[in-house]
């Protein structure tokens, strides 16, 4: 679904916002936050939310590409290799999006 703009009544902002809400939860950025906090914002609640994500959404940023090229009915399998360059543990939540036709055995990978 589209953000409503331009907005010509309060439900606009208000659906809006619990798009915005919904994203946050969908990308797996839990932050206490309900759609009035948006749509009718409160200035130190805005800043919280806004240095959130400013802290959160670089790691979200693609680092590379994996390109899967062949030829139609030929079956190509990638592996990718993960590393942990901290002395703390990491774990990667996988999620994928798209045709059916791709499949990982693991939706949770965890590095020491």
């Amino acid at each position: 679904q589209h953000m409503r703009y331009p907005c010509s009544a309060i439900e606009h902002y208000e659906e809006n916002a619990l798009r915005i809400v919904a994203a946050l939860q969908e990308l797996g950025l839990c932050f206490p936050i309900v759609g009035t906090d948006i749509s009718s914002p409160q200035p130190t609640d805005m800043l919280l939310i806004v240095m959130f994500l400013f802290q959160n959404l670089p790691h979200y940023v693609p680092k590379t590409l994996i390109i899967f090229s062949t030829i139609l009915g030929v079956h190509i399998t990638k592996n990718i290799e993960l590393t942990n360059p901290s002395r703390k543990a990491i774990t990667y939540f996988v999620q994928l999006e798209g045709s059916n036709d791709f499949s990982i055995k693991n939706h949770e990978i965890k590095l020491e």
